[in-house]
C-alpha cells in the first residue's frame, strides 16, 4: 500500500497563494492507493474526489458562515466502513477520521495547538485503536515534535528518516504502524503547494 499524509493549508502555500489544482496535480502524479488530507474545506474534498477519481470520507471540524473545513481520506478502492471521532478540545475542534482497508485501519488526525490538549487527543486515538480488530495505521499532524505513540512504529524513524523536516525546520507530521506491519519506504517529499510537506509511506 502507497499512502500519502499533508496537511494541505486549505490549498495555500506559506504565502496564502492559492495552490489548489497544482496541488491536485501533484496528489494524482503519486498514484496513491490512499491519501490522508488535514485542513481540508469541504469543497475542496469534494473537488478531489472527482478529479482524482478516488473514494473518500470527511470529519467536519469547523463549520461556520465562513467555512467548512476538517480532514478526510480519499481511497483507490471503495470505503465500505469509516468512523468519525471528535477528541476533546480546548479551542477548535479537532478529530480523528478512519477507514478499513483489507487487514488494515486507517486512522488520519490533526491534533490541537495546546500540549495538555494534545496528550489528551492523543489518548483517545489510542483508546479508539485499541477496539479496532485490524492492524493500525495511525497518520497526521502532530503540531509537536518527538511524539511517540506506544507500542507502534514510527516510520520514519524505524527507517533513520526521521531528521527530515515536514513544517520549515521541524517533524511534526507522522505515520504510526502497528508493530507487525511491513515497511518498505518513507519519503519527505519538499514541494511547496502547503505551509508543509507531504510524507509518502510504502507497507
Amino acid at each position: 500500500m502507497k499512502l500519502a499524509c499533508y496537511n494541505i493549508h486549505k490549498g495555500m502555500d506559506e504565502f496564502r497563494r492559492i495552490t489548489l489544482f497544482q496541488l491536485i496535480g501533484y496528489l494524482k502524479s503519486l498514484d496513491c492507493d490512499v491519501i490522508c488530507l488535514q485542513e481540508v474545506l469541504y469543497y475542496q474534498f469534494q473537488l478531489m474526489k472527482v478529479l482524482l477519481k478516488m473514494d473518500g470520507v470527511f470529519g467536519l471540524h469547523v463549520n461556520n458562515k465562513k467555512m467548512k473545513f476538517g480532514i478526510c481520506i480519499l481511497s483507490k478502492n471503495k470505503i465500505n466502513y469509516s468512523s468519525h471521532v471528535l477528541l476533546s478540545s480546548k479551542k477548535e475542534q479537532r478529530g480523528l477520521l478512519s477507514i478499513d482497508i483489507d487487514d488494515k485501519t486507517i486512522i488520519n488526525t490533526h491534533l490541537g495547538l495546546d500540549m495538555e490538549e494534545r496528550q489528551t487527543q492523543i489518548s483517545e486515538i489510542l483508546d479508539f485503536a485499541k477496539i479496532q480488530k485490524k492492524n493500525i495505521v495511525i497518520c497526521g499532524d502532530f503540531n509537536e515534535k518527538n511524539i511517540s505513540l506506544d507500542s507502534y512504529k514510527d516510520v520514519a524513524q524505524y527507517l533513520c528518516k526521521d531528521f527530515y523536516p515536514t513544517f520549515k525546520t521541524s517533524r511534526i507530521d507522522y505515520v504510526f504502524v502497528s508493530s507487525i506491519i511491513n515497511i518498505k519506504s518513507y519519503e519527505v517529499d519538499q514541494v511547496f503547494y502547503s505551509d508543509h510537506f507531504p510524507i509518502i509511506v510504502k507497507i
